[in-house]
């Protein structure tokens, strides 16, 4: 099996339960339920999923030296036995977020970047295993800093080692700093140095300004405008829509040591799967388990089938609130009812 490393964005959960939509009103008081203190990020999240799925992972991150921090770093560690190298920002906060989600609605965060707006190039090993995992650049101000030089570096220096590259995209504040980046160009200069991408349909709206409709035609379309854009593999991911997998040619997936192997198998298609049936409890942390559901397959050897559909129901496991994801084993866990269905060229 190939060996991953998730470095990026981490930062503490913080999720109230709540009975009804909040009021932001001045002076009111809600009475809400318990709160729950979760590793949150994309370190946290597909980094600890691809662990629980049976990965060999580690993670590079940075945190602050508060309290936060030692919460957190005290969660990551009594969690699992991944390796999580947690570099101490002393000039910075730890990264936190507060979800707010209601019954029957999609979450909204409250979120402070803190030490991640100091994560570095210099902190990563891109020689440091098969494949490289990069999470949420929008939330890392260092990592786009001067026409993102250290970014194209950091991939760069990975693909001339032969390590596959995986990007994870997250939504553009529009009222933030990372609004003020040329995100059209700054991905037209990475994403041919980019093996696999796993955004999700609003990740891409708001970097791109792309009109990507809620539909399978909509994210099936948006996958392959990423291959047309130098990315190798490319999955979408639309919520209760489902997703949207599409793979480009053998030529180039022999760019990357992770697919060389089954280059064949996975060459110029392209699948879609719906969002499978569950109960919903909660949507924090869906879209990172669906990328390491995806990034499972590629590191074990499966077809684009099973890995998408092992996307999918990571993602299901994850909306139905599992505090941890079960480990892959004989595949049953990760077997849904339907799909997914391979789409016409």
């Amino acid at each position: 099996m190939f060996s991953a490393q998730v470095c990026g964005h981490v930062c503490l959960d913080l999720i109230p339960t709540l009975s009804s939509a909040p009021s932001t009103l001045p002076g009111a008081l809600h009475d809400v339920g318990p709160l729950q203190a979760r590793p949150g990020g994309c370190v946290a999240n597909t980094g600890g999923d691809l662990h629980a799925l049976g990965s060999r992972v580690t993670t590079v991150s940075r945190i602050g030296s508060d309290e936060a921090g030692h919460i957190l770093a005290r969660l990551l560690t009594a969690r699992d036995s991944a390796v999580h190298t947690l570099l101490t920002e002393h000039q910075a906060g730890t990264s936190y977020s507060i979800v707010v989600q209601s019954p029957g609605s999609d979450r909204t965060f409250w979120h402070h970047p803190g030490a991640n707006n100091s994560f570095a190039v210099s902190d990563v090993n891109p020689r440091a295993s098969d494949l490289l995992h990069l999470g949420y650049p929008p939330l890392l101000a260092g990592l786009t800093a001067d026409g993102a030089v250290g970014w194209l570096d950091l991939f760069s220096e990975a693909r001339a080692a032969g390590v596959t590259t995986s990007l994870d995209l997250a939504v553009v504040d529009s009222r933030s700093a990372a609004a003020t980046v040329d995100w059209p160009s700054v991905l037209a200069r990475v994403l041919p140095l980019c093996d696999v991408i796993s955004p999700s349909r609003d990740d891409l709206i708001s970097a791109l300004g792309w009109a990507i409709p809620a539909s399978q035609r909509g994210l099936v379309d948006a996958a392959r405008a990423l291959l047309d854009r130098g990315v190798a593999v490319a999955m979408v991911s639309g919520g209760t829509v489902g997703l949207a997998l599409a793979v480009a040619e053998r030529h180039r997936l022999a760019k990357s040591r992770v697919m060389l192997a089954n280059a064949a198998e996975w060459a110029g298609q392209t699948w879609w799967m719906p969002a499978p049936p569950v109960s919903a409890t909660g949507t924090t942390g869906a879209g990172d388990a669906a990328s390491a559901g995806l990034l499972y397959g590629l590191l074990t050897g499966r077809g684009p089938a099973r890995s998408l559909m092992t996307a999918a129901a990571a993602a299901a496991h994850r909306v139905g609130d599992a505090e941890r994801l079960p480990p892959y084993g004989d595949g049953t866990a990760y077997l849904t009812a339907t799909g997914p269905f391979r789409m016409p060229d």
